[in-house]
């Protein structure tokens, strides 16, 4: 019999995905059995070594877009849905635009060393104590004393932006501090157009994991200067509070060094027709002010502004304060925050139906608040039937639902992706990055 981690998968093979290097820019586009092969990605639920030989065409998508809900675990997927009356439009399963769906395991190497009861809930905390706990965030903290049985956004940002495990608090690094290649860095080599959209600052952890490579997400001026390095062609986000007075002069003067066209506040500043451009307003709304751009907004400038690129475009968008209201337990500001994520993403929908050269995959990096519901909610009822366990992240699974064809990939890595959990495909959260790069 296999011996079975804590989170129900083999521990060999997270270890070895999290330790060992998985660099894609010379796969072309883009086989990755070989990388596969070479780290000794071991199946989980099969006795073969090798995946599908067949040949498997990846070069019908050009675009890929990556959507995080940051802290959107299952129950608050479920919570949105009660509250809009109907299934968010990712997680509507009767949709066949929508063709896959599967839970997704969180889990960084710091969370990794607790123990989890996988013969309870997975997906409700309330039924399963191990999915949470007390433990204080680790932001501001060094690596000494951020211990805690869940991930952090750095980590689990660092895992989707780059297919590797790592400890809390680190931005695109391992753990003896070596650097690995994201996404953006990726795509941009292989000749792709590059975005970032976070409701977080420049310096959030979700964005930062896409942008740069830093070794802890609380040196702030650090990661404000690296991303003045980065290959994105667009970034929006909300300003940081150090970009002001002299050190925004400073800042500024950095970027336009590092070949930045565009230094921006405002969206209506924005240009179709510059190279490099970042966009930072004082925040970015999740209702509509005619001063402030909204997440959608963002996106639908973002997607007209990649859509002329004959290579193709990658973008990331994160709804952050998701998890920003649900830290605080405020059901009624997350339902605020996520419905705006949820018409981000539809609009992202709309603009991609009938094209058969784009995948939207949405995600979670984590849960936040071991939400659950205190009966049964209706649309009625549903804010008044939301508890919280924690004021922090917990382990609970996420959703993964993707908009357009992978079958090419769950085809010839069938082998690999053969796990379930309550009857859904159960993937790592690395396997996210794989799956992109994959159809780079």
């Amino acid at each position: 019999m296999e011996k079975i981690g804590d989170n129900g998968m083999k521990i060999k093979h997270l270890i070895t995905l999290a330790i060992l290097p998985f660099t894609l820019i010379s796969c072309g586009n883009n086989d990755i059995s070989d990388i596969w092969s070479e780290i000794g990605f071991e199946p989980l639920n099969a006795t073969i070594n090798e995946p599908n030989q067949e040949n498997y065409d990846f070069s019908k998508i050009r675009n890929i877009i990556v959507m995080i809900g940051d802290g959107m675990g299952y129950n608050h997927v479920e919570a949105g849905s009660y509250f809009k009356g109907s299934p968010l439009c990712f997680a509507d399963e009767s949709n066949p635009d929508w063709t896959y769906h599967a839970l997704v395991c969180t889990d960084s190497l710091t969370s990794q060393g607790f123990t989890l009861d996988t013969t309870k809930s997975l997906i409700n905390p309330i039924e399963n104590p191990t999915l949470y706990d007390d433990t204080p965030s680790p932001y501001g903290k060094d690596q000494a004393t951020s211990i805690t049985p869940y991930t952090d956004s750095a980590a689990a940002g660092t895992a989707l932006a780059t297919g590797k495990k790592t400890t809390n608090s680190r931005l695109g690094m391992g753990i003896l501090g070596e650097s690995y290649d994201n996404l953006v860095e990726i795509a941009h080599d292989l000749g792709k157009k590059t975005c970032v959209i976070s409701s977080d600052e420049l310096v959030g952890a979700t964005p930062s994991a896409y942008l740069s490579h830093i070794s802890e997400r609380n040196q702030r001026d650090q990661i404000i200067k690296a991303h003045a390095t980065s290959k994105a062609d667009l970034i929006i986000t909300k300003k940081p509070s150090e970009w002001k007075d002299n050190a925004a002069t400073s800042y500024t003067n950095l970027y336009k060094n590092n070949n930045w066209d565009n230094i921006c506040y405002s969206l209506s500043d924005l240009s179709m027709d510059k190279n490099k451009q970042i966009c930072l307003p004082d925040t970015i709304s999740a209702t509509k002010d005619r001063n402030l751009p909204t997440l959608k907004e963002s996106t639908i400038f973002a997607l007209d502004y990649l859509d002329n690129e004959e290579e193709g475009f990658f973008m990331m968008v994160e709804g952050a304060c998701i998890d920003k209201r649900a830290h605080s337990n405020l059901a009624d500001e997350e339902m605020i925050e996520l419905m705006a994520f949820e018409e981000t993403v539809y609009e992202t929908y709309l603009w991609a139906k009938g094209r058969d050269d784009t995948l939207i995959i949405v995600t979670a990096d984590h849960e936040t608040g071991g939400l659950y519901f205190d009966g049964t909610p209706t649309k009625s009822t549903v804010l008044q039937k939301m508890k919280y366990l924690s004021y922090n992240h917990s382990r609970s699974r996420v959703r993964m639902d993707v908009f357009g064809d992978i079958s090419a990939f769950t085809s010839k890595y069938a082998t690999y992706l053969s796990d379930t959990l309550y009857g859904r495909p159960y993937w790592d959260n690395t396997y996210i990055f794989n799956l992109c790069a994959a159809y780079l």
